[in-house]
């Protein structure tokens, strides 16, 4: 924007060019522009976070909740998944109150650590009979198709270095309905042992329907979201021809109000 500006200011004719406070006005307006620039590259670079490092101990938390799974001791395996859930919204609430605390890292591992707990604990759920496989393969084949997309879009448009090319990732709405209502579902399915409780009761088989719905949903939304935004950056990488070449073309007259 700083250099837009600065190539629009010269070539205005002299008498057009504005002075004293529209000057100042395009002076804060650089000046802004630097400071968000400024602002976006340490996010770029912060690793050592308070979210981080909470979504880091849900990243570790994944396989410990498999394990418990797979050795029958579910109590512990709830708990961890509580607490995982819970940490879930601590991490993005700390992000949200407290920029300095926001990075581009924690955007990226933030739905991986969510799609790892999901697939670690839908797989070793799914292995001891407790969760339908109908919906383990639900849950996993749409965040293969999406982290499978991802990379294949960033590696076909010119992106070697993936971490050079990312951006930090806004999930959607729906994707974070989606999240709380799979864990949900998860959770239900843990406490089914130890209430003795059967794993397909009315509350759960309608958690699995809303879960199923919501998977699909956002799976749908993140494909249309990312045809929408390669659609766009398409148009803004297409160049603009002039009708004539640069130095024939008249200057722009201002236009006074009557």
């Amino acid at each position: 924007l700083t250099r837009s500006l600065c190539s629009h200011w010269l070539r205005l004719p002299a008498n057009s060019r504005p002075a004293g406070s529209s000057l100042l006005i395009v002076g804060r307006m650089a000046a802004s522009q630097l400071a968000s620039t400024d602002e976006a590259s340490q996010r770029r670079n912060r690793v050592y976070t308070v979210p981080n490092a909470i979504t880091a101990g849900r990243l570790v938390a994944a396989p410990c909740v498999a394990a418990c799974v797979l050795s029958g001791s579910y109590a512990p395996a709830a708990a961890i998944t509580l607490a995982a859930g819970l940490s879930d919204g601590l991490d993005g609430w700390i992000a949200r109150r407290w920029p300095s605390q926001r990075s581009l890292l924690g955007s990226l591992l933030d739905p991986l650590a969510d799609k790892t707990l999901v697939a670690a604990l839908s797989l070793s759920l799914g292995y001891v009979g407790l969760l339908p496989a109908q919906l383990v393969a639900l849950y996993i084949g749409r965040d293969l198709l999406l982290i499978g997309g991802t990379v294949a879009a960033t590696v076909t448009g010119g992106g070697s270095d993936l971490l050079a090319k990312a951006q930090e990732v806004q999930p959607l709405t729906i994707s974070k309905a989606n999240t709380a209502l799979q864990l949900a579902t998860l959770g239900g399915a843990l406490c089914c042992p130890l209430i003795g409780a059967p794993f397909d009761a009315a509350p759960l088989q309608l958690l699995w329907w809303m879960s199923a719905f919501t998977t699909g949903l956002s799976g749908l939304g993140y494909a249309l979201h990312s045809q929408v935004l390669e659609a766009q950056q398409r148009l803004s990488a297409k160049p603009v021809k002039s009708a004539a070449p640069e130095a024939e073309a008249p200057e722009p007259a201002v236009k006074t109000p009557a």
